[in-house]
């Protein structure tokens, strides 16, 4: 590590009192926006819609994928174009998905957070065996007390989900904060009462995350910092 770990820890002292991190994987972990990007520029294309900078991207993402289509293309998508985005989602990424990496300072900021004695998991809307298969690439699974992906047949939001996670582990929300780069994950977090902090390098633009009220971080390593220090 090379962010002074032992001074971080002397300016958090005693205000720390969480337990637990609940991650976001991807476009948080993961930094996989670049080929998310291109799958939706290709879809856009193949609406008929306009030619899409990572800006319009950003401003655009949203769930479910029906309304993030609508958002890139201006007008409300067909089931069938719907369904080919979805198709080509799984199509492209796939194939690459070995080759995408983790966030810049990811290892550093799960490291931060084990010397401070807090757990940590992952609460996914990815499929759950793509998830264990790139938490085991990146050789990180272990380091986590739950993983959980989408399975078929589960709720479709984490909203529906989060209270299970936490229960999971015998957690109580005022011992966890999320952290996560989406509106969805600041929603996640307020609907059971936990702490939330999101970072500004994901799927999300930047002021989109701050029109929330949420606590914003440009870096994972900085979001960890602002969590233990709640």
């Amino acid at each position: 590590m090379n962010r002074g770990i032992n001074a971080v820890f002397s300016d958090l002292g005693s205000a720390w009192c969480l337990k637990h991190i609940v991650w976001d994987w991807n476009g948080t972990l993961l930094d996989d926006f670049r080929i998310t990007a291109e799958i939706a520029r290709r879809a856009v294309s193949l609406a008929g819609g306009p030619d899409l900078d990572n800006t319009s991207i950003r401003s655009a993402y949203t769930r479910p994928a029906s309304d993030y289509l609508s958002a890139l293309t201006g007008r409300t998508v067909t089931e069938s174009e719907l369904k080919g985005f979805n198709a080509l989602y799984d199509q492209l990424y796939v194939p690459v998905m070995y080759r995408q990496t983790l966030a810049n300072d990811a290892i550093e900021a799960i490291d931060l957070a084990m010397l401070h004695g807090c757990g940590q998991s992952i609460l996914s809307m990815a499929p759950h065996g793509r998830l264990i298969k790139l938490l085991q690439h990146f050789g990180i699974h272990d380091r986590f007390k739950l993983v959980e992906g989408r399975t078929p047949g589960a709720p479709s939001y984490k909203t529906e989900r989060i209270s299970s996670h936490l229960n999971r582990m015998g957690l109580t929300p005022k011992e966890v904060c999320l952290i996560g780069d989406t509106i969805e994950d600041y929603e996640t977090a307020r609907l059971i009462g936990c702490q939330v902090v999101l970072v500004t390098t994901g799927m999300q633009s930047e002021d989109r995350l701050r029109s929330t009220g949420a606590l914003t971080r440009g870096s994972l390593f900085e979001a960890v910092v602002a969590a233990l220090a709640k």
